[in-house]
């Protein structure tokens, strides 16, 4: 069995498009295929969890009543309960299920246009939502991050917004809107601690609701003033609060620029917004959200059984390749109605030109080939059609022949369930091919490992949370369990 020169025909295209019954914008279709192949490119899906047939139940004798594990499966008299070698244990020493949080990773919500990650204390509760940018999804998954005075902050010590900025030692990382909960890349930079200290927020015990404007009773007017190195800046005593303002953010544009605290105030005031501030749009902005509902529903899809018709999306998935198979094989695989000869080796008219000591597999026994050249050697020498046909007929099942075939993933989810276990040994290297395609394994299901830290990564209530997006602390707590 040998396959050559294979081409898959909009596969991308096909992920997006397939499951829509009508037509998909060009323009719109290719921006969110680019999403696609980006994501996968940066190993985002990876995380991915291909949908089953059955997912592992709860409280059983091959799975844990807490956690689904397949590890050391127990059952506890008390209770009647299944539980793993590590909740075994805690039922036996406690009497109860411990709850711990050391080693659990935070979970991470999917928006249209970001991803939050959600800060718990130690009873669960949650404590704050941090957002960042798609592309830091990666960073983030390894560490368990903590609200510490509204500042993310992993078990290191180490900080969100200064972790995605690449900061070193002596770098200050400004959030632009002040806001620390906030940590996308847009609205993080680094500056000194001068510029940071001028974009600060305004304080509690401020009356006037502008930053650097106060009323004077003895003057009976509004003071407006900046404070540069700890000293304070004039700027004038005005009749009413709007010129005091108006000085104040001619002032902050004047000496703060863009680190400017109220520069949100400027249009407001008669004042020309700053360059920075100006939106300026990205030649490409891969988001993950689009990509992924494209990717969990082919896996919806495709995943189903074959039969149902749900999984038709995956037939617009075409794919064209050149196949060297025995006549054996090229009779069975005729039988699907898929299979599109684009050309082929003529058996017919060209059998007494090949080279028939390379035609044949080397199962076919070595007398057979010596006979067949035999009579190829007479044909071609008497002419005779009754010699021809002789040797047509007399060909073993061996004889191997390429053509180039066109199909689809469907027609191959469907050969791969009936051949995969085939007595013939090309059509068992032929599966073993098709799991090797772009996507096939998680758009149809098959051929994933039932491996127990696969199982556990199948758990109801992280495909639930989490939207088919998994984090890698259940790989972690997978071999964690296993290693207790």
């Amino acid at each position: 069995m040998k396959i050559d020169r294979v081409k898959i025909y909009d596969l991308e295209e096909s992920i997006v498009a397939s499951g829509y019954p009508m037509s998909v914008d060009t323009d719109d279709s290719n921006y969110e295929v680019k999403n696609l192949d980006y994501w996968i490119n940066s190993g985002i899906l990876k995380y991915f969890i291909p949908q089953k047939k059955e997912l592992i139940p709860l409280n059983t004798k091959d799975s844990c009543k807490i956690c689904g594990s397949s590890f050391k499966i127990l059952k506890f008299k008390c209770d009647e309960g299944f539980y793993c070698n590590k909740h075994y244990k805690m039922m036996v020493r406690y009497g109860e299920i411990r709850h711990t949080n050391r080693n659990k990773r935070n979970d991470i919500i999917l928006n249209k246009q970001n991803a939050e990650i959600i800060t718990t204390d130690v009873e669960n509760n949650e404590t704050g939502r941090y957002i960042i940018d798609f592309e830091d999804i990666v960073k983030v998954l390894s560490k368990r991050w903590y609200n510490s005075n509204g500042y993310c902050t992993n078990t290191n010590g180490e900080s969100l917004h200064r972790l995605l900025s690449n900061a070193t030692e002596n770098d200050i990382v400004d959030h632009k809107d002040r806001n620390t909960y906030n940590n996308l890349q847009s609205n993080l930079r680094k500056t000194c601690s001068q510029n940071n200290s001028f974009n600060s927020s305004i304080k509690k015990n401020n009356t006037s609701g502008i930053i650097g404007v106060s009323y004077v009773k003895e003057r009976k007017k509004w003071k407006a003033h900046l404070v540069i190195n700890n000293k304070q800046k004039h700027l004038g005593y005005f009749e009413n609060k709007r010129e005091a303002t108006i000085a104040r953010l001619c002032g902050e544009k004047e000496y703060f620029n863009i680190f400017s605290p109220q520069r949100h105030l400027f249009e407001e005031y008669g004042l020309k917004p700053l360059y920075e501030e100006k939106e300026m749009g990205k030649e490409f902005s891969p988001n993950l959200y689009k990509a992924t509902c494209h990717y969990k529903r082919m896996i919806k899809l495709g995943n189903t059984q074959r039969g149902l018709a749900h999984d038709n999306a995956i037939n617009g998935i075409l794919i064209a390749f050149d196949l060297t198979f025995t006549n054996k094989a090229w009779t069975e695989l005729q039988r699907y109605h898929f299979i599109e000869f684009v050309s082929s080796q003529s058996t017919m008219h060209r059998i007494a030109s090949f080279n028939l000591d390379e035609q044949y597999n080397k199962y076919v026994d070595p007398r057979i080939i010596n006979i067949m050249n035999e009579l190829k050697d007479k044909y071609n020498l008497t002419k005779d059609p009754e010699d021809y046909l002789k040797l047509l007929y007399s060909n073993p099942s061996g004889f191997e022949l390429t053509a180039r075939l066109t199909t689809n993933y469907g027609q191959l989810k469907t050969m791969y369930i009936q051949r995969h276990t085939h007595r013939l040994p090309e059509w068992r290297e032929f599966c073993e091919w098709i799991l090797t395609l772009p996507h096939f394994t998680h758009l149809t299901g098959i051929g994933c490992s039932k491996s127990k830290e696969n199982a556990i990564k199948l758990k109801y209530e992280f495909i639930k949370k989490m939207e088919w997006l998994i984090l890698l602390y259940c790989w972690e707590r997978a071999h964690l369990e296993n290693q207790q």
